[in-house]
């Protein structure tokens, strides 16, 4: 017998491609046993949280967070050094 969710769901039908597939996949058996809908619910996660740090970026009237920004803020989270950046030639 199934168990059942503590949460209500939604079945969807998506396409994807291959690769995204094999990706989710592979995450799906190494961390949650090939629970595939789990590996998604991770994707969705990830991207509320996202969503959330533009909301509070906006509110706070910040400017818009691009990639390289959000990659850099990550990087600090995360504890890694920052890049020095590089000097120009002198002309």
């Amino acid at each position: 017998m199934r168990k059942r969710r503590d949460v209500e769901t939604t079945k969807i039908s998506i396409a994807i491609t291959q690769e995204d597939l094999r990706t989710l996949r592979a995450r799906a058996k190494r961390i949650h046993g090939g629970n595939l809908s789990a590996a998604i619910a991770d994707a969705a996660a990830k991207l509320r949280r996202e969503e959330a740090a533009h909301r509070l970026l906006d509110r706070l009237g910040a400017p818009a967070l691009d990639e390289e920004r959000a990659a850099a803020i990550g990087a600090e989270l995360r504890g890694e050094a920052r890049r020095k950046p590089r000097r120009k030639k002198a002309a």
